[in-house]
């Protein structure tokens, strides 16, 4: 019976010692922000993902998509909660998707946005690639590395914009659960 109770006792303290991610709750979905704008302009949009890690080995995304986001009080809550505090956020309502513009990245990083109008947007990209690391006992296990990259850009009507999405400090590249 002693047995029982204290294994009862460590099962309570365990799950309370124990807690859930916080998610934080998404503002309301203003269509109205997202129809105001734009949706064809005469600005092309090209560049390149890549990471240069800490021993100088540039990488490039696998089957990774570029994204492009108007900003809007929407997106911008998804910038400062998710990308630069680094907090779960809600789920985004599925209408926001029909206005983030997608490229798909090529082997070497290279990806392009065509007919993009004036406006200020979020371009981002995911980074990330598999290391091979060697265990004392000559074990081999593979981690995923990288890092999801975001930036701010203004898109000017009619000038062409050539842009890098990676991040300039390899210490900035961070482990991936």
């Amino acid at each position: 019976m002693n047995k029982l109770i204290i294994l009862t006792v460590t099962g309570l303290l365990v799950s309370a010692c124990s807690t859930k991610p916080i998610t934080v709750d998404r503002i309301a979905f203003n269509e109205v922000e997202f129809t105001s704008l734009a949706a064809q302009g005469t600005t092309s949009i090209s560049g390149t993902a890549f990471i240069v890690d800490a021993q100088g080995e540039k990488h490039f995304p696998s089957n990774a998509q570029a994204r492009l986001n108007p900003k809007t009080s929407y997106s911008r809550q998804w910038y400062e909660v998710n990308y630069l505090n680094q907090q779960n956020i809600a789920d985004a309502d599925p209408r926001y998707l029909k206005y983030v513009r997608k490229a798909d990245i090529d082997a070497r990083g290279n990806f392009s946005f065509e007919n993009i109008p004036a406006g200020n947007y979020y371009i981002s990209a995911p980074v990330f690639w598999m290391k091979e690391f060697k265990l004392e006992d000559g074990s081999v296990f593979l981690k995923r590395m990288g890092a999801f990259v975001c930036y701010e850009i203004q898109v000017e009507q009619g000038k062409d914009m050539i842009v890098q999405i990676t991040t300039d400090n390899p210490f900035d590249v961070v482990l991936s659960e």
